[in-house]
Parts: structure tokens; C-alpha cells; sequence
């Protein structure tokens, strides 16, 4: 008898439990645009968060907690900044959007201010503060619906609003200037840059700021492929891009009211209580109560590049002085080789012109630059071409950073270039680089095809 009360008893209990975690809201023009399928979606987009005016209606300590908005592939989410709650947008039609809770967790209060965002169907965060202190740690989604911790070398305790992201590589690019309580490590975390490589799980310095970060940090912001928009953070009539990842500031190239600034004061004169992201080449616009959404094309061509570097790469500093060593040593060496040469070869020891043009031939290039030149002209013939990756792996530095892997790719081809210059007595390059039509921050490497036939005699 107690067993067939009790059965009954349990059913209505657990269906009462899934009945509360299911919250239902009005449908709206913002979700209506975030929910349409046809969109494209290359990674996610980073709707949220909507500060003070939350989609979700919640009750108790979670009412006035900050929602972040999150779009991927595999749905619509809605994080409880401060919580674990993690609430997906399961069902809706033209009136209502059902969402419906999918953790499980039970604590809260260690992540305000947390860096949400989706590596492929991944959910992870990382940073935020809670409990008197910033953390730096990183978390992601299990299969269990709970969050779960990520190890990683360092805890940098991450809270900023300057980052940005690859994520074809897992990075997170991103700010911190702490001190004092909130540094848990032995490194100073003084007005710098990082990385956090996800796949790694590796945690690395990038660089200490040159640029004064304060009007950055006080403006509003908005993140995008090419690096985070700031809309004329130092009053002078441009909006700016920071690409944290290569270490390069880019401005409008016209000044004054643009069309940025005109349509961002339009649309939203209080931040917090609209919303406001990028999305596949144009910037949306939706203030509360998200009854009407609006958008402007982003076009990267109205800004130029800067000479002007975010920040001073560490890694570069330490190396200077072991490189230089390294150069004398290596010039001594050469210097010393080619006198006692020369000295052997004073007397009279003859050679043909042809002889000697034959001997600099043979050792014009070395065999890692003739592999490489070997492997474009095969490309050359399929009408391909080596990647920036392609190189990096080829020369070591795919591990390093931004920056370095850069001045070693520079080096690289202009060592190839001005050796090949030089035999040929002609200012033609012999390697090319062409813009990624893929992705503009990325170049493709191809070899000269009027020069192919003067080549492969050389390294053959």
C-alpha cells in the first residue's frame, strides 16, 4: 500500500522538479533574430551580457544577477553570472521562448564577472571573482551537466572585459593589471597581456602594455574577428581595433562623427540596458525591451593600420641579449674561417670564374630553405601555396608567440629573397605573400613563376 502511494508521490515531485527549472518569456525581435537558424554561425557569438535588464525572470538571489547571452551551433544559452546556472533555449514559436535549466550545480557566488564562450561544442569559463578574491581558473561544462575545473600552469585571477579570441587556434587573448591580494602567483600581473591556450592548457605572458589602457578599459566596447572596437576612446574623432593577438592598433581612416559613432549613440545612449554585438560583418543593435533590433555593416577597410604596438613582447626582450651573443659568436666564427681561407689561398691557387660561381651556387641555400623552396615549386604546379601555420611548424615557432613566430616567418623569406636577389642582380622577389581570402589577418605564401627556371638549377 505504501509502496503505490509513494510511486505516485515521487512522479509528481521529480515532474514539479523539471516544471520549475523551465521558464517561459515573451517572444521578442532580438530572439527571434538570435534563434533563426539560417544564420550562420562560425564559432559563437557573444550576445550578452544584459546588465540591468535581465530576459530571465528569476526570483530570490539570482534576480538581479548580470545574464550572459551565449549563441553556438548547438543552441541559445543563458549563463547566471556568479552561479553555475547554465538555462538553453529548448523550444518556441511566434509568442513564447521556453528555456530550460541543464546544470546541475549547487554553489554559487566564485565567478562574477567570468569570461564565458564556446570552444567548438565546448562550454567553458574562465576568471571571475567571488568569495573576496579573482581567480584564474578555468572551467568547462561536462557531460554530467556540472561544471568541472581545468588545470592549468598559472592562475592569472582573470576579470576584464579586454580580450579577444581565436578560436581555430583555442586562445584567449586578454588584460589584467592586479596587484596586492588578488595576485596568486609569483609573476607580477602589472598593466599586461596574456594568453590562455586551451589546448595546451598553458597560460603565457604576451607582453607588458605600451599604450595607456585606462580610456580603453572606461569605453564602451565590442568584440569582434578582427580584435575588440572601441568607439573613440581617446577623443580624437576615431574609433579604434586592438588586435591583442598580433600586436597591432588599427584606427578609422576618416575622423569626425562616422558612421560607427552615429549609429551606436542612435541606438543605445545607456549600454546596460540594451544590447549590442557583432555578427557575420555587421554590428546589432537591440535596446530593452528588445522589441526591435537594428544593424549596421562592419567594414574593416575603413580602418587603417597604426605603427603602434599594444605591447612589448617579453619573450623577444629575453631573448635579445642570448641572440646577440649567439650573432657574435657565430661572426667570429665566420671571420676567423674566412681568414685563415683567404691566407691558404693568397699564393696563387687558381680557379676558373665558372668554378667559383658553381662552388657559391652550391651553398646559396641551406637544406632546410631548399626543402621549403623545393616543396612551393611542387605547390606551384598544383596552384597551391604554404600557409602561415605550414611555416611556423616548419621553422620551430609554432608554439611561440604572435610575435615571435612573425619576425622568425620575416626573416625567413627575406633571408630567401635577398640571397636569391643577389645571385640574380634583380630587385625581383622570389617568394610572394598574398592576403588569406579566407582570413585577412592570415597570409598565403606562393614562389615567383617567372623565376622558377633560373631556380631549380640551384636546388636541384
Amino acid at each position: 500500500m505504501c509502496k503505490k502511494i509513494f510511486v505516485p508521490l515521487l512522479l509528481v515531485f521529480t515532474l514539479s522538479k523539471m516544471e520549475a527549472q523551465i521558464i517561459k518569456v515573451s517572444q521578442n525581435e532580438l530572439l527571434k533574430h538570435v534563434l533563426r537558424d539560417t544564420i550562420s554561425i562560425p564559432h559563437f557569438i557573444h550576445v550578452g551580457p544584459s546588465k540591468n535588464t535581465p530576459l530571465l525572470p528569476l526570483k530570490g538571489v539570482f534576480k538581479n544577477y548580470y545574464q550572459d547571452w551565449i549563441k553556438s551551433n548547438t543552441g541559445f544559452y543563458i549563463i547566471i553570472q556568479g552561479s553555475g546556472q547554465v538555462f538553453k533555449a529548448q523550444k518556441w514559436n511566434d509568442s513564447v521562448v521556453e528555456f530550460q535549466r541543464i546544470d546541475s550545480t549547487e554553489y554559487f557566488g566564485y565567478n562574477f564577472g567570468s569570461i564565458n564562450f564556446f570552444l567548438k561544442d565546448s562550454l567553458l569559463s574562465f576568471g571571475g571573482y567571488g568569495f573576496w578574491h579573482r581567480n584564474g581558473v578555468l572551467r568547462y561544462f561536462d557531460n554530467r551537466n556540472q561544471w568541472d575545473r581545468i588545470k592549468l600552469n598559472k592562475e592569472y585571477p582573470a576579470l576584464t572585459d579586454e580580450y579577444s579570441f581565436n578560436n581555430d587556434q583555442s586562445k584567449l587573448f586578454f588584460y589584467l593589471n592586479l596587484t596586492g591580494s588578488d595576485v596568486v602567483t609569483d609573476d607580477p600581473i602589472i598593466n599586461s597581456f596574456f594568453v590562455l591556450d586551451v589546448r595546451t592548457k598553458n597560460v603565457n605572458t604576451l607582453g607588458k602594455a605600451k599604450i595607456d589602457m585606462k580610456p580603453f578599459i572606461d569605453n564602451f566596447s565590442i568584440l569582434t574577428p578582427y580584435g575588440r572596437f572601441y568607439t573613440n576612446p581617446l577623443n580624437t574623432g576615431t574609433n579604434i581595433l586592438l588586435d591583442i593577438q598580433n600586436n597591432t592598433i588599427y584606427e578609422t581612416i576618416i575622423k569626425g562623427n562616422n558612421d560607427y559613432t552615429q549609429y551606436l549613440l542612435k541606438v543605445s545612449n545607456d549600454a546596460d540596458k540594451g544590447i549590442i554585438f557583432y555578427q557575420n560583418g555587421y554590428i546589432y543593435a537591440s535596446p530593452s525591451p528588445f522589441d526591435k533590433i537594428d544593424s549596421i555593416k562592419f567594414d574593416i577597410n575603413t580602418f587603417k593600420k597604426t605603427n603602434q604596438k599594444i605591447y612589448t613582447d617579453l619573450d623577444t626582450l629575453q631573448n635579445e641579449i642570448p641572440n646577440a651573443i649567439g650573432i657574435a659568436l657565430i661572426i667570429l666564427l665566420f671571420t676567423s674561417v674566412g681568414y685563415l681561407f683567404y691566407t691558404k689561398n693568397k699564393l696563387g691557387q687558381k680557379k676558373s670564374k665558372l668554378n667559383i660561381e658553381i662552388k657559391e651556387t652550391d651553398s646559396l641555400f641551406t637544406n632546410l630553405e631548399k626543402g621549403f623552396l623545393k616543396e612551393l615549386i611542387y605547390r606551384s604546379g598544383k596552384k597551391s601555396y604554404c600557409t602561415t601555420d605550414e611555416i611556423n611548424n616548419l621553422l620551430g615557432v609554432a608554439q611561440k608567440t604572435i610575435e615571435i613566430q612573425k619576425k622568425a616567418r620575416t626573416d625567413f623569406i627575406i633571408r630567401i629573397n635577398q640571397k636569391f636577389k643577389d645571385y640574380i642582380k634583380s630587385e625581383d622577389a622570389l617568394i610572394i605573400r598574398t592576403r588569406s581570402e579566407k582570413d585577412k589577418r592570415s597570409f598565403n605564401y606562393s614562389i615567383s613563376v617567372q623565376h622558377q627556371k633560373e631556380l631549380k638549377p640551384i636546388i636541384s
